[in-house]
């Protein structure tokens, strides 16, 4: 299964979009307390997406030293 890549993006750009808007200090408290809750929502989720694409960097670098050949076989 593969997830797509840009979906997951948006959701770390709204991510960080709610951090600058929330520390701008621009905010009326209902508008204030909504986004809280939305960026309390969406931090374990950006949290696991780290997770996945540093997984995934992982395995693509783990790929390229299994299919390269090692200096004795040259």
């Amino acid at each position: 299964m593969s997830l797509d890549l840009g979906k997951l993006d948006g959701v770390v750009r709204r991510f960080d979009e709610l951090n600058s808007l929330l520390s701008s200090g621009e905010l009326d408290g209902d508008n204030f307390v909504k986004l809280s809750r939305e960026h309390a929502e969406l931090s374990p989720i950006v949290e696991a997406i780290g997770v996945y694409t540093k997984l995934l960097s992982d395995l693509d670098d783990a790929c390229l030293l299994y299919t390269s050949p090692s200096p004795r076989d040259s």
